[in-house]
């Protein structure tokens, strides 16, 4: 066995009588994210195939790229990364996803598009390969499989302009429009000062909505990211007391009953927020599609002021529709609710 210049290896039998040539094909030596992109894309550099080669009884014209169609939603994660696999010589269940001429030099590089964005919860892996092709269409050379992701690196930027006004026993905070393409929500933080750490546990809503009334005293330290559809979150937005604007002549504290967040709801929690005008005899009921009451609570004695009771109390509701109605002398506030299973 031996091995010319070009990486052709000729292999004889024991008395030389029959020699014969193997091509080496394409390696793919790496792939790799491309960076400060929104994702989607990734880079495959490859060594070139032997017959690559001006001397070649049947050089190589071209390399094509072929992405594997893996089903969407489902998470390729081979034994290793950079471990390749044998490539079939089918192309069913592939795809062309580029193309680089041949020019006989000792590797190429091709940015190609992958499935689906990497993210923190979920490594997404793309499997690519390379045919190298010659003029004749039945003569061709695979690679084998290799596997690379891609990542959005970009964040949407923070979130332009965002004010706060108070009245009427709540902070009505407004932001702009996020100019991001791959905008997914925005995410609204509360702390009691302005060094908090937005997290999972002051977080008080994610909303595509460009406003939000906290209903509660004033007071309150908020901030707002954006973040994208691959869990990006940017820079930050914020707005304390010292920014909040008062209107002036606003009336006190109104009797306010908020739809529960989210809404549509899960089964096992209903926690409703709503305020009290005034400290006296007051009721919070859920009722059925029919209008037959299924719970009541009594929720005067919790005074004037924003509150917040979990009508659910750990029993799962049966999925449908509700309807919940706070009622304090002769005011009252309805709003429906949507429970899934």
């Amino acid at each position: 066995m031996a091995t010319d210049a070009a990486g052709d290896v000729y292999v004889s039998d024991s008395g030389n009588d029959r020699v014969q040539m193997f091509v080496t094909p394409a390696t793919i030596a790496l792939i790799s994210d491309v960076g400060r992109d929104q994702g989607g894309q990734a880079r495959i550099r490859f060594l070139r195939c032997s017959a690559d080669d001006a001397s070649s009884s049947a050089p190589i014209v071209r390399y094509d790229i072929f992405r594997r169609i893996d089903p969407l939603g489902t998470v390729t994660t081979p034994s290793s990364p950079s471990a390749n696999e044998p490539a079939t010589v089918e192309l069913a269940g592939w795809e062309q996803v580029g193309s680089v001429s041949a020019y006989a030099e000792s590797e190429y590089n091709a940015v190609v598009p992958t499935l689906e964005n990497a993210t923190a919860s979920s490594l997404y892996y793309t499997a690519f390969m390379v045919r190298a092709a010659t003029a004749t269409p039945s003569l061709y050379f695979d690679s084998a499989v290799a596997y690379g992701y891609s990542v959005d690196n970009l964040s949407p930027p923070a979130p332009n302009p965002f004010v706060a006004a108070y009245s009427g026993g709540a902070t009505h905070l407004h932001w702009g429009v996020s100019p991001a393409g791959d905008f997914s929500s925005f995410r609204l933080y509360r702390g009691s000062s302005a060094d908090f750490v937005p997290g999972a546990t002051n977080l008080v809503i994610a909303t595509a909505d460009t406003g939000y009334t906290d209903v509660g005293p004033a007071g309150g330290y908020y901030k707002l990211t954006a973040a994208d559809r691959n869990g990006n979150e940017g820079a930050f937005a914020s707005v304390g007391p010292d920014q909040t604007t008062a209107v002036p002549g606003a009336p006190g504290p109104v009797l306010t009953l908020e739809r529960p967040r989210p809404n549509p709801t899960l089964a096992g929690s209903l926690t409703m927020h709503f305020v009290l005008p005034v400290a006296g005899p007051a009721r919070l009921e859920l009722l059925d599609v029919d209008g037959r009451r299924t719970r009541v609570w009594q929720v005067g004695g919790l005074g004037a002021g924003a509150h917040a009771v979990d009508l659910a109390q750990g029993q799962r509701l049966r999925s449908g529709l509700y309807f919940a109605r706070l009622v304090q002398g002769a005011n009252e506030k309805v709003v429906r609710i949507t429970v899934l299973e």
